[in-house]
């Protein structure tokens, strides 16, 4: 309303033609009136007509002083949240901060379950094993007293000191020698000795002929370069081979492989097999297998001792035979009625090249049950490069047995 009133005020005269159109020509004629007659603001805007109204607007004058900055209004409703815009770009990485104060030491957490156990290393080698002692000398035999009744059969006790050995027995008639067993393949190839020494140089061969002279490259200004270099001669014959030195002294023996295996003692038959537990080792041609094995036997007969049984140290190639190596060098051990002893053997095979099991063997000569006890048995095996083996009896001496 206030800007209608300022718009009279400005227009004054224009409205008064308006009213007085309006109010007739018979109005105007009898009464004249002048705008200072025209109260203002009484001429109410819907009384105008829209083309009145069109016609008398001005120019858009100045805009005026913006005005006072008015109170601030309540805060509208919270609107619905936008959907989240396309992830920007990434800024570049700021320069990295001080690095802030350790904060305080935690508690220390729950222990946590035990892990699982690592795998076992793998074993170390086995020493050598140190010589054998000398042994003792063989007391006196005392004399055997009449045998009591044999009493009930108590509680096996904790097994003695095994007692002195006794007297050797007469020796039986040697036995009719077994067939000589199939020759063995011939094994490989030893390796080759050191180099000697080389020998004195031979004598110069004769000069070879003189290559062809190449041709001369033309003479320059000044000083010319050199012309290329002619083809080089044929080279003359070989001198003689110098005489070939002499052979180094071979090296130490080493020691290859060494081992041990354990288990219970098989008991004996007719048929020859392993009593001990049999080692495997793998050998090539030159090489030792220095073998110590022993067994555990006896009976538990309280009226007749174990006899008639050999035993001998034994190789079996694999796939092949269990053979003795030395087939009359056994022993012939005997158990008296109700006793547990241990046997023993070393010897020195030469298998050979290949793979072969290595260990005590046995075999009944006559069948008898009387070899019905038995404990733990041991067999150590160590292969030896390049030593050299200590001769044994001729095979005539041995058939003495």
């Amino acid at each position: 309303m206030r800007g209608i009133a300022v718009f009279v005020q400005r227009h004054g005269i224009a409205l008064l033609a308006l009213f007085l159109a309006l109010g007739g020509t018979s109005y105007a004629a009898s009464t004249l009136m002048n705008g200072n007659a025209i109260k203002p603001g009484s001429i109410p805007a819907n009384r105008l007509s829209k083309d009145a109204i069109a016609s008398l607007k001005g120019h858009k004058g100045v805009q005026g002083p913006a005005g006072l900055r008015g109170p601030a209004g309540p805060n509208g409703d919270k609107g619905d949240k936008g959907k989240t815009g396309a992830t920007g770009p990434t800024g570049p990485k700021g320069a990295t901060g001080a690095r802030g104060a350790t904060g305080a030491r935690g508690a220390t957490g729950a222990r946590g379950p035990t892990g699982a156990k690592g795998a076992t290393g793998a074993r170390g080698a086995t020493g050598a094993r140190g010589p054998t002692g000398v042994k003792g000398a063989t007391g006196a035999k005392g004399a055997t007293g009449s045998r009591g009744p044999t009493g009930a059969r108590g509680p096996t006790g904790q097994r003695g000191a095994t007692g002195s050995a006794g007297a050797t027995g007469v020796k039986g008639a040697t036995g009719s020698r077994g067939p000589t067993g199939v020759r063995g393949p011939t094994g490989s190839r030893g390796p080759t000795g050191a180099k000697g020494t080389t020998g004195g140089r031979g004598p110069t061969g004769t000069k070879g002929d003189p290559g062809a002279t190449g041709a001369r490259g033309p003479t320059g200004v000044g000083s010319g370069s050199r012309g290329p270099t002619g083809a080089r001669g044929p080279t003359g014959a070989r001198g003689p081979t110098g005489a070939k030195g002499t052979t180094g002294s071979q090296g130490p023996p080493a020691a290859v492989s060494v081992g041990t295996r354990r288990n219970a003692t098989t008991l004996p038959t007719t048929t020859l097999a392993f009593l001990a537990p049999a080692i495997t080792v793998n050998t090539t041609s030159g090489q030792a297998v220095v073998v110590s094995s022993q067994i555990t036997l006896g009976t538990s007969s309280t009226t007749t001792q174990a006899a008639s049984l050999r035993l001998w140290i034994c190789q079996q190639a694999t796939g092949g035979s269990i053979t003795a190596p030395h087939p009359i060098d056994w022993i012939a051990p005997r158990a008296a009625p109700q006793s547990l002893n241990v046997y023993s053997l070393v010897d020195t095979l030469t298998p050979g090249n290949g793979q072969f099991q290595v260990g005590m063997c046995g075999q009944l000569q006559t069948a008898t049950s009387a070899w019905d006890t038995n404990d733990w048995a041991y067999t150590t095996a160590q292969v030896i490069g390049g030593a050299s083996i200590l001769s044994s009896p001729t095979p005539a001496a041995r058939t003495n047995r």
